[in-house]
């Protein structure tokens, strides 16, 4: 089941916090919180998406390359 909209608004800005005062590791941030974050923005609701787009914005210069083309990109993959 998909959280309220209150409780999704309150977790996107959590994950956000927990990324910026370091209490996981990237690596951990990455393969558990991420997929999260990813399918999250996915959502019905705009303003929900939006504040879950946001958050991926903060983070995503802070991810490895690998981490992006594995994880965020649709990118053609090399040949």
């Amino acid at each position: 089941p998909i959280a309220q909209p209150d409780m999704q608004l309150a977790a996107s800005s959590i994950f956000l916090q927990i990324f910026q005062s370091d209490i996981v590791s990237s690596a951990v941030f990455s393969q558990h919180v991420l997929p999260i974050m990813l399918t999250a923005l996915d959502n019905k609701d705009a303003d929900i998406g939006e504040a879950w787009l946001e958050a991926l914005l903060e983070v995503i210069s802070a991810l490895s390359k690998e981490v992006l083309r594995k994880e965020v990109c649709v990118c053609p993959q090399p040949r």
